[in-house]
């Protein structure tokens, strides 16, 4: 089941995907602490199509199986390397950013990585939200 806070996050990707300036090639975004679900993935391909591309990055073997997954990274968002600046038009981090000890530096790695002119959507748990509660 997918959280309220998901749901928006995916909305807003959707949005941005839909105002980009594709160019010749398709939209590059980068998900954020991915997992190895695709669950993300699979809503903004229902809402949007495949027009885009997704690289994922996790402290864990976040490889998966989807046609707009390209590259996976294992890295945590306070040091990302092996990823270029400047190379995404979107990035998001769902219930990530939470979990990370140098938001500082986590922060500045996704301004390297995201282009001047994109885009970084997070979302963050709520804990008076009634799954929270009753979890």
């Amino acid at each position: 089941m997918q959280t309220p806070a998901e749901k928006y996050l995916i909305k807003k990707v959707v949005e941005l995907l839909k105002q980009s300036d594709k160019k010749n090639s398709p939209t590059k975004i980068l998900n954020v602490g991915a997992g190895k679900s695709i669950v993300i993935e699979k809503s903004i391909h229902n809402g949007f199509g495949n027009d885009f591309v997704c690289d994922r990055v996790d402290v864990i073997d976040c490889q998966a199986s989807h046609p707009v997954i390209e590259k996976c990274f294992t890295a945590s968002v306070e040091s990302m390397p092996e990823i270029k600046s400047n190379d995404y038009q979107i990035g998001f981090a769902n219930y990530v950013f939470e979990h990370i000890s140098d938001l500082n530096r986590a922060a500045s790695e996704v301004a390297r990585v995201i282009k001047p002119s994109g885009f970084f959507i997070t979302s963050l748990p709520n804990p008076s939200a009634p799954e929270f509660i009753l979890s």
